[in-house]
């Protein structure tokens, strides 16, 4: 797993992240850490480097885990054109297309999901 170095922004993001369990509401995240963590989502992609698809794997489940759906189906959208064989961002999206309701989508990205493994 990826260690960060960006400061208490994104330690505090990490808590959070590692914190709120993926079938439990955003709501049990302190609105504090919240705050922090999206504010520090963006810092976090700048100081990282630009063409690391882990990098925007992460930053999509951070913003899945903060209840920004489509902001997470960006990054990983931004990581799969990085690095197209990377089954987790496939993973991440298909499960968070899932839960806007884009069944299609969503099979297909868990069927590509499998294939690159």
């Amino acid at each position: 797993m990826r260690k960060f170095t960006y400061g208490l922004p994104i330690a505090l993001l990490s808590a959070a992240v590692v914190v709120v369990h993926p079938h439990k509401a955003v709501a049990s995240i302190p609105p504090q850490v919240r705050a922090i963590a999206r504010s520090a989502v963006p810092e976090a992609i700048a100081s990282d480097v630009a063409n690391d698809a882990i990098a925007y794997y992460n930053r999509g489940l951070a913003r899945y885990k903060l209840g920004d759906k489509q902001g997470a189906i960006d990054n990983y959208n931004h990581g799969l054109n990085i690095n197209p064989n990377f089954p987790q961002a496939y993973k991440g999206r298909g499960l968070t297309r899932s839960e806007l309701r884009d069944n299609h989508g969503a099979i297909n990205d868990l069927s590509r999901g499998f294939e690159t493994r």
